[in-house]
C-alpha cells in the first residue's frame, strides 16, 4: 500500500467506536481506564497509518517516507501486536478477578466478616 492510499473505514470500526464512546460516558467502571486508553492509542495508530506524515517540508519527506516506509509499517505492527497483547492481559485479568470473587464467596471470605 502506498502512503497515500487511505485505509477504508468499516462500519465495524465505526460500530465499535461508538459502543466505545458509549460505555466510556455511561460512567460503566472500566478496569482502571485501561480499555478507554488502548481505544485511543489504537485511533492514534490507525491514524498514523492513514497518514503517516505531516507537517512543513511535505514533499521532501514523501521522498525520504518512500525508502523508510517498510520500517514504519513494522513497527506499527509491532505497536499493534503489544495493543493487543494489552487487550488479552486486562481480559484474562478481568476474568481472574471474577473467579477470585467467586472462590471467595464459596469459601468465605474471612477479610470480609472483620470488617463488617
Amino acid at each position: 500500500m502506498s502512503p497515500h492510499e487511505k485505509l477504508a473505514l468499516t462500519s465495524a470500526d465505526v460500530v465499535k467506536r461508538i459502543r466505545s464512546e458509549i460505555a466510556t460516558s455511561s460512567g460503566e467502571p472500566t478496569e482502571s481506564g485501561v480499555g478507554s486508553r488502548v481505544a485511543w492509542i489504537r485511533a492514534l495508530q490507525r491514524d498514523f497509518r492513514v497518514e503517516p506524515l505531516g507537517g512543513r517540508l511535505l514533499p521532501v519527506k514523501r521522498v525520504l517516507y518512500w525508502f523508510v516506509a517498510s520500517a514504519f509499517d513494522r513497527q506499527a505492527k509491532v505497536v499493534e501486536a503489544l495493543l493487543d497483547l494489552v487487550r488479552e492481559i486486562t481480559d484474562e485479568n478481568g476474568q481472574l478477578r471474577a473467579e477470585i470473587r467467586q472462590l471467595k464467596s464459596e469459601i468465605g471470605d474471612p477479610r470480609r466478616s472483620t470488617d463488617d
